[in-house]
């Protein structure tokens, strides 16, 4: 994989002109190394002292915390250069943002259920450690689904409804 299809993962750089480049480079650089590193490195801290200790993870929900605010900043950072917008001049483009957005709202959801999952079900199995009861196994797979399905629900709006406005300032 080369640098072109690595950059192209991240939103709207394909659609930017060459400041606007430099700016979502420069804040993703300083932001995503402690976004990435101290979320694994938390989130392996964490699961092995609730396998060994089997207690609440205090330690993760707080450094979650920390990497929450460190994403909130990192978005307002680029609202604040106008790096983030998205240019939708014609209702052809509108519609095939919109799509877009539907597929990736999709993804999210599907990826969400995927590791929710992975935490209840496969992770269990490879320590060895108690694997949930059969009543449980359909209660916790109905539990992931609808909050995967709502997640995935409210970043479609949240995005539908920063299209519209972008597209009803362009028009």
């Amino acid at each position: 994989m080369n640098n072109d299809k690595i950059l192209r993962l991240i939103p709207n750089f394909r659609f930017t002109d060459e400041y606007e480049r430099q700016q979502l480079l420069h804040d993703y650089a300083r932001f995503s190394p402690w976004i990435f590193w101290g979320s694994l490195i938390v989130g392996t801290l964490d699961f092995f002292i609730n396998s060994y200790l089997g207690q609440l993870p205090a330690l993760g929900i707080l450094t979650y915390i920390f990497i929450l605010i460190y994403s909130v900043i990192l978005v307002v950072s680029l609202r604040k250069k106008k790096v983030d917008t998205l240019e939708v001049h014609t209702e052809a483009q509108y519609k095939i943002q919109l799509k877009k957005l539907h597929k990736s709202s999709l993804l999210f959801a599907t990826i969400m259920f995927i590791i929710f999952n992975l935490n209840y079900y496969w992770i269990p199995f490879v320590t060895g450690s108690d694997l949930p009861h059969r009543s449980d196994i359909l209660t916790n797979l109905l539990t992931t689904l609808i909050i995967a399905l709502i997640t995935g629900f409210v970043v479609y709006g949240f995005a539908k409804s920063k299209l519209i406005k972008t597209y009803k300032d362009n028009a």
